[in-house]
């Protein structure tokens, strides 16, 4: 069975928002909004991550500039959750970490 710590994934949100990612065995979340785009930035210039989770309202207070350069980041990937289909957050996740996760087959 994979852990979810070896896939490198890290929330950040308000309380409310990470708590779903923490019942889910993510242990690494950033509750501290006041700095998000500080905190965001200093995130993807971390190479031992894959993913980073945002909620997209946090997204829309970035400018749009900044916004597309981080939607278009790779390594690690950005997941804003809010708007978006399940499809498109399946297929990020997939490129991040190399397997599909919500698969089902064994």
């Amino acid at each position: 069975m994979v852990r979810i710590e070896e896939y490198g994934i890290v929330a950040i949100g308000d309380d409310e928002f990470v708590l779903g990612f923490r019942m889910a065995g993510v242990y690494k979340v950033i509750t501290n909004k006041n700095n998000f785009e500080q905190e965001l930035f200093k995130l993807l210039n971390n190479k031992t991550l894959k993913i980073v989770v945002v909620e997209d309202k946090d997204l829309d207070t970035l400018h749009h500039n900044k916004r597309v350069e981080v939607l278009k980041h790779f390594d690690p990937v950005v997941i804003p959750l809010g708007k978006g289909g399940e499809e498109e957050i399946r297929e990020k996740i997939r490129k991040a970490v190399g397997i599909d996760v919500y698969s089902t087959k064994k």
